[in-house]
């Protein structure tokens, strides 16, 4: 897996070392998470560049957003306003 994007398990060890054996998007501790699958190599998909390592919900959400901050902060904002004030849903 990790030769798809050009890591040696060395240097995915050193990945994982350096942000303490956590995902680097949530930062929730791989040791503490119940794992059916190997944290995974978080990529950008235009140019295959390897960024760090991610657990397999953050893989998701960014995948799911495609790797698009306005979506992201969109989703956010929403969680925000949601979380904040909850209200029942529009009637249609």
């Amino acid at each position: 897996m990790h030769r798809r994007y050009g890591l040696t398990q060395t240097q995915y060890d050193a990945m994982l070392l350096a942000q303490d054996k956590a995902c680097a998007c949530c930062r929730d501790s791989f040791a503490l998470m119940n794992l059916k699958r190997k944290p995974h190599v978080d990529h950008d998909h235009e140019t295959g560049k390897v960024r760090w390592i991610i657990c397999h919900h953050c893989n998701l959400l960014l995948g799911n957003a495609k790797d698009d901050p306005s979506r992201l902060r969109s989703a956010l904002e929403h969680l925000k306003r949601t979380n904040a004030a909850p209200s029942p849903p529009p009637a249609f």
